[in-house]
C-alpha cells in the first residue's frame, strides 16, 4: 500500500498501511489543519537544516529508522509513526491523542515499512546504463 496523503513543497506524506490511511482520512477539518501545521514544521526543518524541536523524535533501536511526528504537542489529534525514503515521509501508524507509542505500535509500523520496502524495491535504484 502506498497512498499519497499530502504533497508538499519539499516533502510528500504517504500512508503505507490501511490503519494509517483510515486514521488520516478520518481527520476532521480542525485535525487536518493540525496535521498541516506538523507538515509545515517537518518541511521547514528539513529545508533549513534546523532541528524540528520536540515535534519530531527518533524511535531508539528502530531497524527501519522510525520516528514520531507528534501533532499532540500543539493540540493535534495524534502521533504519526513514520519512516523516510528520500522526499517521502512514510506514515506507517497513527496513534490517537492520549495514547503513547508503545512496542505494539512500533512493531506494526516496522512491519508496514518492511512490506513497503519489499514492494518498492531497493533503497536507491540505479537506472544508469553500463558504460556511462
Amino acid at each position: 500500500m502506498d497512498s499519497l496523503i499530502y504533497e508538499g513543497n519539499s516533502e510528500n506524506f504517504h500512508a503505507i498501511s490501511s490503519q494509517a490511511e483510515d486514521a488520516l482520512g478520518g481527520f476532521t477539518d480542525n485535525e487536518w489543519n493540525d496535521f498541516l501545521v506538523g507538515v509545515a514544521i517537518v518541511e521547514g526543518s528539513r529545508a533549513s537544516g534546523r532541528p524540528p524541536g520536540a515535534v519530531v523524535a527518533p524511535i531508539e533501536d528502530s531497524s527501519s529508522g522510525l520516528f514520531v511526528v507528534d501533532l499532540t504537542i500543539f493540540g493535534g489529534p495524534a502521533r504519526l509513526v513514520c519512516a523516510r525514503r528520500g522526499r517521502k515521509v512514510l506514515v506507517a501508524r497513527v496513534v490517537g491523542h492520549g495514547r503513547r507509542v508503545g512496542q505494539k505500535e512500533i512493531g506494526h509500523a516496522e512491519a508496514a515499512v518492511r512490506e513497503w520496502r519489499r514492494e518498492h524495491g531497493p533503497r536507491r535504484s540505479d537506472a544508469r546504463r553500463e558504460g556511462r
